[in-house]
């Protein structure tokens, strides 16, 4: 799977939780359940991409089982923080998928090395034909299940009355850096081209929030104290180049923790899981943001 194709499915997912979120803007009284529906929709494509791809992108060998809890436990993480509307549920999702992941790795992983010679243990599925111990296999399953359960900020976002319309922000910020991760063959040409496409998204999406507000749509305050000192002009262009910015970073750790494009030509599983693992994580510096009083 090429770059560009990682960069489209990125993309796609990101595009269609924005689209989904718009078009249930003239619902009405159930604009807000359907945007959130729709959140834990898309995250759970995503979460089942990262499950499947997951020992391809990272090289770690993985049972099947272990598969599936990493893409279940970022769906139920997802669907607890619609139903509950607190973000306790990833908490309980990411507890219980560990104990669930030790469980399948006792259960399915392959036995002991036998050290009498008498019969060689057989590999594990997704190791590439070489056996590993769980305290190999563990490691890489739980990382992929703390990847996945962080797609519920989408969900939080999309399915709060005071953040919902900041999901549709986020998913045109996260396409930008990711479509700008593809430019160059290189890490450092990556990085830099996700930065600039991170900022040029975070900025246009700036611009556009300011003739809005211009427009006479009520628009919630952006960064209240600075916007105190310098204005909510500014402040509006100040949070989208800070959005920009942390969102490309959380893209650019995705490339170098699990590989840039240069080193590593993942299959098609790999690339599949690659561009989900973006699309859950790009959206945590967004999400922090808000938390702490920026919008």
């Amino acid at each position: 799977m090429s770059a560009w194709t990682v960069a489209g499915l990125a993309a796609m997912m990101a595009m269609g939780l924005a689209g989904a979120g718009a078009t249930s803007l003239a619902v009405g009284p159930l604009a807000l359940g359907v945007r959130a529906v729709a959140a834990v929709a898309v995250t759970a494509v995503a979460c089942a991409g990262l499950g499947v791809g997951w020992p391809d992108l990272t090289e770690s060998p993985m049972t099947v089982a272990g598969r599936v809890v990493v893409a279940v436990a970022g769906i139920v993480a997802g669907a607890g923080v619609m139903v509950w509307r607190d973000m306790f549920a990833v908490t309980l999702a990411a507890g219980l998928g560990v104990v669930c992941l030790v469980g399948a790795e006792l259960a399915f992983a392959p036995a002991p090395r036998d050290l009498s010679g008498a019969e060689p243990r057989r590999a594990a599925p997704g190791s590439g034909g070489r056996p590993a111990p769980m305290t190999v296999s563990l490691p890489g399953a739980v990382t992929g299940a703390l990847v996945s359960t962080a797609g519920a900020c989408w969900v939080a976002l999309a399915a709060a009355p005071q953040w919902s319309g900041t999901a549709v922000i986020a998913c045109f910020v996260v396409v930008a850096a990711v479509a700008g991760d593809q430019i160059g063959r290189t890490y450092r040409a990556n990085s830099l081209g996700a930065l600039c496409g991170g900022i040029l998204g975070g900025l246009l999406v700036g611009a556009a929030a300011w003739a809005a507000a211009r427009g006479g749509i009520a628009l919630p305050r952006v960064l209240p104290h600075l916007a105190r000192g310098i204005g909510d002009t500014a402040a509006i262009l100040v949070a989208g180049l800070a959005t920009g910015v942390s969102v490309a970073l959380a893209v650019i750790a995705v490339d170098g923790l699990l590989g840039d494009h240069g080193r590593r030509h993942p299959t098609a599983r790999g690339g599949l899981a690659r561009g989900c693992a973006k699309f859950l994580v790009a959206v945590l510096p967004f999400y922090v943001m808000i938390r702490v009083g920026g919008i």
